[in-house]
């Protein structure tokens, strides 16, 4: 259990990779977007949604104005997305 707290500790302080598979509520996932669009610009910052293509998610994915790829082919076959923050995450107005 020490160990796991520890890698949570320095995945926290790295924040380099976000990963969001949430419940496809509508809510949660818009309220994640808003909370990383907060967050200080850093280099090789990365977020990973999965199930871009569910019909209740196509929407927040396209909202997404920072660079971005759709990772499907190598993901999961309701949809895989990459998006570089680097920059801060942008989103469309």
């Amino acid at each position: 259990m020490k160990e796991i707290l520890w890698n949570l500790k320095i995945y926290w302080i790295l924040q380099v990779l976000f990963f969001c598979d949430g419940p496809k509520d509508g809510h949660f996932e818009y309220q994640f977007i808003s909370y990383l669009t907060k967050l200080k610009p850093k280099k090789g910052r990365v977020l990973m949604l999965d199930d871009i293509r569910f019909k209740n998610m196509i929407d927040l994915w396209f909202s997404i104005d920072s660079p971005k790829l759709d990772m499907s082919s190598f993901g999961h076959w309701s949809g895989t997305g990459l998006v570089d923050m680097s920059d801060g995450l942008k989103l469309k107005k």
